[in-house]
């Protein structure tokens, strides 16, 4: 069982959206031991299978709603999970528990984002906030009971 699994979400074509993957690629750079990265353009439910077999989760996903990274919890959407191509957070822990019999404590860390368009490059915000937000998971898995 992985202690923590960091998903980062994201395109790599559409500006600030590529923030989440961003952020993967620098904690896997870290090469923390008990954390697995993944990064993805979206949630599909393949991934439920990994979210079930760790301890913790971190989605990590551009948002523009935030002003700098910051984590919030994530609860299991508690009804029937859709099967889809793209789903959330918390029909992926739904998913989870649904065929696995567990879904994990979860995380979104929502990274600053700016700009969505198409081919844009990230903003300085955005690789500010995923800098902060690398900072955020290296503080979780010092401190998080399920990494220990």
């Amino acid at each position: 069982m992985t202690d923590l699994l960091v998903i980062g979400i994201g395109s790599e074509i559409r500006g600030d959206d590529i923030a989440g993957r961003l952020l993967a690629e620098a904690v896997q750079a870290l090469g923390l031991p008990g954390v697995d990265v993944l990064a993805c353009h979206q949630l599909t439910p393949e991934l439920a299978e990994r979210a079930a077999a760790a301890r913790c989760v971190v989605f990590a996903d551009a948002c523009p709603d935030v002003d700098s990274a910051r984590l919030v919890p994530v609860e299991s959407a508690r009804s029937p999970a859709r099967i889809g191509h793209a789903g959330s957070p918390a029909e992926t822990l739904e998913l989870a528990r649904a065929l696995w019999g567990r879904a994990p404590e979860a995380w979104l860390l929502a990274l600053p984002a700016d700009s969505f368009g198409l081919g844009d490059p990230p903003t300085r915000r955005c690789l500010a906030g995923v800098e902060a937000g690398v900072r955020q998971i290296l503080s979780l898995a010092e401190a998080c009971p399920c990494t220990r």
